[in-house]
């Protein structure tokens, strides 16, 4: 049998003592730690940005590093936010409302992650059926317009209006958007969920444009488009004939253009010594 004396007792209860007091600080100094990195202060202020860049800032004043796939980025809100002073966890709650996303905190990392649908969300989702959707298409006045064509946004799926201007899809997602084309009317999208499946009546408007200048050239004969003229045309203008100096006109219009020849010493009458004015064409 084992005896223990007083002295020995006494430094046993001191030793216990000393590791409880050890731990309790232990656990105390990690508190603090996890506390005032917690009441680390975010200022921000930013109107309508991405998350990316909310999240740089975040990193840039707090030191936790935040960790998130792009991809999880494609289907959020942008955001706009103005704090001052306050903590990380507040930040990051109201950058992810209303987002379909959430986060942990791990040591000194913000894990990004996809929002789980609710159980309500799942349901919705199973019993979701496509639909199908009957329509019109219209001019301003209600007449009907033939071969419109209707596509799905993003898909190879489209169908044209008959004659009177009438249309069926079926199968469509609810989330899907319908894009209309007609010739000569501006070209509009509608997503699905905007219209009644049963008989849509979809008004367009006419396309506003302007009418392309036409150059016209003049052959003496008659007047057409310059693309319909046949053969080399130049045309002198004031500008032309003040590129040469010269004391009369004839002068001035010497060497304008390759079709215009100037015979100086051929007399156009019997006795005289005046120029003649060749025009070849």
């Amino acid at each position: 049998m084992q005896i223990f004396t007083l002295s020995y007792q006494r430094r046993l209860i001191k030793t216990l003592v000393l590791m409880k007091l050890i731990v309790i600080f232990i656990l105390l100094a990690c508190f603090n730690v996890s506390a005032s990195v917690y009441a680390q202060k975010i200022t921000l202020q930013e109107k309508n940005a991405p998350l990316s860049r909310i999240f740089k800032k975040i990193e840039q004043q707090s030191g936790y590093s935040i960790f998130y796939e792009n991809d999880l980025l494609k289907n959020t809100k942008e955001v706009s936010i103005h704090v001052i002073n306050a903590s990380l966890t507040d930040v990051l709650d109201s950058c992810f409302t209303g987002q379909p996303l959430t986060y942990t905190i791990v040591n000194h990392a913000v894990v990004v992650k996809a929002k789980e649908k609710t159980f309500i969300e799942k349901v919705k989702d199973y019993l979701k059926q496509p639909i199908n959707i009957k329509g019109k298409i219209v001019d301003s006045l209600g007449n009907g317009l033939p071969g419109a064509i209707i596509k799905v946004k993003g898909s190879a799926r489209a169908t044209v209006t008959d004659n009177d201007g009438e249309f069926e899809m079926n199968f469509i997602d609810d989330n899907a958007i319908l894009v209309i084309t007609y010739v000569g009317y501006s070209t509009i999208e509608i997503p699905v969920k905007a219209l009644n499946p049963s008989m849509a009546l979809i008004t367009m408007k006419r396309a506003t444009s302007q009418l392309e200048a036409v150059n016209v050239v003049s052959t003496g004969y008659q007047t057409i488009p310059k693309e319909r003229a046949t053969g080399a045309f130049t045309q002198i203008d004031t500008k032309t004939i003040n590129r040469n100096v010269g004391i009369n006109i004839l002068d001035r219009l010497e060497g304008v253009t390759s079709g215009l020849i100037l015979n100086r010493g051929l007399p156009t009458t019997v006795g005289a010594n005046n120029p003649k004015l060749t025009i070849r064409g």
